[in-house]
């Protein structure tokens, strides 16, 4: 076993022991998150214009700071876009994460090198911890392939920006670089059908272990590569591949397909957004996920049934109950304040906090009087 492998033994040990601690330390954690986004924010711009103060508590917080969406901040990023400084929290943030809206065409989200941290550090936490749950310490020397956005960098003013994926492209952890595809020249390509044949010619003959991407992109991917080699499996081009990590969407709609192209692998499932790193599957034997409550995002929840009143009334995770669905609203160290992000999730376990993505809130209907989330409408078709 190689030096690196031993390395990957000793850092998987020491993250399945923290993570172990960590998860049923929620609540303090999320106080001192609290804390540092007060703190990083007190002498911005926004937080004067609403007379946040140091000492403050989450009681007065929820007074004092409303509900945001994209147009309420929309101010802000312009004048962070012109390179001004300390405007929604200190300093000015190194890029921004785009996302699309249904009504607010390209979102710029601010991220700041200490969130775009807290993003790479929940990934090489899940690595980890899928390493010490399978005993597999080969990963910095075993193929990684991950299908995502072109981490081409285009400036709104003075700032940069890129899909997420795209940005953390460009901040790969040491320990996976070796072996990471598609290379950066490849991921630059902007036509998705050239760029899927540069990757799929660029990792047919490499030894690929963990292969990750949002499902459609993967299947895409899988479908080029068995029609290039004629090869029937996956498995029979990456014998070794073991791990698909998956995320953006719902694994229920493509499970099938994917299983059916690799045939028996395992498979983690994450929660990543522009806004945040979420929750990610921590535990292979169980597919909720666990919500990370010490990675630069402060938490509140509004019940969907009272969202869709007009009731914005916001909760902290101590006061979230089993069962309901929940408006996800997050406030960050990169500037966001009482976000809404349209996305609805629901609890399934309080000791640890651990959640199920249920869909956009947009996505949320009545009909005849009974409420139906998408992803249950999901779960119906099915079945």
């Amino acid at each position: 076993m190689k030096l690196t492998s031993f390395l990957i033994r000793f850092l998987a040990k020491r993250q399945w022991q923290r993570n172990k601690k960590n998860k049923f330390n929620a609540l303090d954690q999320q106080n001192q998150i609290f804390k540092k986004i007060i703190n990083n924010g007190v002498y911005s711009l926004f937080g004067k214009n609403n007379s946040i103060n140091k000492s403050i508590k989450y009681i007065d917080f929820k007074k004092l700071i409303k509900l945001n969406d994209y147009e309420s901040i929309r101010p802000y990023v312009k004048k962070i876009s012109e390179g001004k400084a300390n405007i929604l929290t200190k300093g000015v943030p190194k890029y921004f994460a785009i996302t699309s809206g249904t009504t607010s065409g390209t979102k710029y989200i601010p991220l700041t090198m200490e969130m775009l941290n807290f993003q790479m550090r929940a990934i090489k936490e899940l690595l980890l911890l899928y390493s010490y749950q399978s005993g597999n310490y080969k990963l910095s020397n075993t193929g990684m392939m991950f299908i995502q956005g072109s981490p081409v960098l285009r400036k709104f003013n003075k700032i940069p920006f890129a899909k997420l994926s795209g940005i953390t492209a460009r901040h790969i952890p040491f320990f996976l670089k070796k072996n990471r595809y598609p290379s950066m020249k490849t991921n630059c390509i902007s036509n998705w059908d050239e760029k899927i044949k540069k990757i799929v010619l660029e990792t047919l003959d490499k030894d690929m272990g963990v292969i990750g991407g949002i499902p459609p992109w993967v299947i895409t991917y899988f479908r080029a590569l068995l029609a290039h080699t004629q090869a029937n499996n996956i498995k029979e081009i990456f014998p070794n591949f073991e791990l698909y990590i998956h995320g953006g969407t719902s694994f229920e709609n493509y499970k099938n397909s994917i299983f059916k192209l690799c045939g028996d692998i395992d498979t983690l499932e994450t929660y990543p957004a522009s806004e945040g790193f979420f929750a990610y599957q921590d535990n292979l034997n169980e597919k909720h996920l666990l919500l990370l409550t010490n990675h630069g995002v402060f938490y509140e929840f509004v019940e969907v049934s009272r969202f869709k009143k007009g009731d914005n009334e916001r909760v902290c995770l101590a006061d979230v109950e089993l069962g309901k669905n929940y408006v996800l609203i997050v406030s960050t160290v990169s500037g966001l304040w009482a976000y809404n992000t349209g996305d609805t999730i629901r609890f399934v376990s309080i000791n640890p906090y651990k959640i199920v993505f249920c869909g956009r809130v947009s996505q949320y209907c009545s009909v005849f009087g009974e409420h139906v989330i998408e992803k249950e409408v999901q779960t119906a078709l099915i079945q």
